[in-house]
């Protein structure tokens, strides 16, 4: 969304890359006769230190395990496409009057002043038409603007450019989550209008967006972490934090509706413990404050302000009867979404030990290709030229 650049290429296929403060995925998927298909899908741990703040540090590091990856394709390719984590994003809705493109590229740097925290040069700005209204001289159009720190879309670029991949595309983490968890037709007619909230759970932080109508509504970052999680559960067993995550992230762990967590031991013996429960409830917490300030936008029983479905994604959305606990505590209907459920699969043996259990861990990294290869099918079925270049460009610090 930030960047884009598009050449010649007569494969259609899309590589999505997240990069993580915990860990790098990537899924490549291809257009087949049959529709969408899953070809690779990787996760590999991202280097101590490598990414800080959504920053990445060491992009020599970070470009190695992606070279890495890419030896395991068995096809080349020539790009990917990245995100911005929601977290290190200031998103505000904006009216201005209708113009063309070249006019509102002209107007972004001087609209975004008004909303930033830091000096406009130092941020990637885009403003994403929406709606339009009225008529005549009296018509407006009802934007998007959405901004990230530049050093944070920059070294995500240039980490993959020293993979030795173009960039395909920059986009909003929110619009990879609603294309990835969203599939045409996946809602009736009975929720047609009815928000519907996604939230992404981070290693350090977290995310929340809304959407309706399939139209992004809002966005607010949450100031908690599965690594809450973690480092609760090493202090209880007295196990280092590498410890901790792995018996997290067994297959037989669970949260009950409760919110005591329990797993199997090596030695067979279940064992249980609530000491996640005082980072859950504060996920909780959090998680009520924003759909209940969401609610009050709207007048009391208004058909648009009844948000109560949320579903959940990230790594941590994959622990078993998280989705339970969340609908018992919150009174909504909470669910968890797998973003592969609606592709083929072409997958090796060494994918499918990617994904195993850790499917919602994908999304952003699925919602990223199947973005890229949307806007090749559009290209195709439009007069537009394949070689034309869109906005990713460098700009001056």
């Amino acid at each position: 969304m930030f960047h884009s650049v598009r050449k010649n290429d007569t494969l259609r296929r899309a590589l999505g890359v997240d990069i993580g403060q915990h860990a790098i995925k990537t899924v490549l998927l291809e257009g087949t006769n049959d529709g969408m298909a899953v070809r690779h899908a990787a996760r590999v741990a991202t280097p101590a230190g490598a990414v800080k703040n959504g920053v990445v540090q060491d992009k020599r590091e970070v470009a190695a395990c992606l070279r890495q990856i890419g030896r395991s394709f068995g096809c080349s390719l020539r790009s990917a496409s990245l995100s911005v984590p929601t977290e290190q994003l200031l998103v505000r809705w904006v009216d201005l009057p209708r113009m063309n493109a070249d006019a509102l590229r002209a107007a972004t740097p001087f609209e975004a002043r008004k909303y930033l925290p830091y000096p406009v040069d130092k941020a990637e700005v885009v403003i994403v038409p929406m709606e339009q209204a009225g008529d005549g001289e009296d018509d407006r159009m009802r934007s998007l603007l959405a901004a990230a720190p530049r050093d944070v879309v920059r070294s995500r670029a240039e980490a993959l450019e020293m993979a030795g991949l173009e960039v395909a595309n920059v986009e909003m983490e929110p619009f990879t989550l609603l294309r990835a968890l969203s599939p045409a037709g996946q809602q009736g007619a009975l929720w047609r209008g009815q928000p519907l909230a996604y939230v992404q759970l981070g290693e350090e932080s977290s995310g929340m967006c809304v959407v309706q109508d399939t139209n992004l509504r809002f966005v607010h970052s949450i100031s908690w972490g599965s690594s809450r999680l973690t480092q609760a559960l090493a202090s209880a067993l007295d196990v280092t934090p590498e410890e901790a995550r792995a018996i997290k992230e067994r297959d037989d762990a669970a949260i009950d509706a409760d919110g005591i967590f329990s797993w199997t031991q090596e030695d067979g013996e279940r064992r249980e413990t609530e000491v996640l429960l005082p980072e859950l409830d504060r996920l909780r917490r959090e998680i009520l404050r924003l759909l209940n300030y969401y609610r009050s936008l709207f007048p009391e029983r208004s058909y648009e302000g009844i948000l109560d479905r949320v579903v959940l994604s990230g790594g941590t959305g994959d622990l078993n009867g998280l989705d339970r606990y969340f609908a018992h505590s919150l009174q909504v209907d909470v669910a968890v979404r797998n973003p592969f459920q609606s592709f083929a699969s072409r997958l090796l043996s060494e994918s499918f030990a990617a994904i195993d259990g850790r499917q919602t861990s994908f999304v952003v990294a699925v919602g990223l290709a199947l973005g890229a290869l949307q806007t090749e099918a559009h290209l195709e079925r439009s007069s537009i030229s394949r070689t034309r270049e869109f906005v990713w460009r460098r700009k001056a610090a």
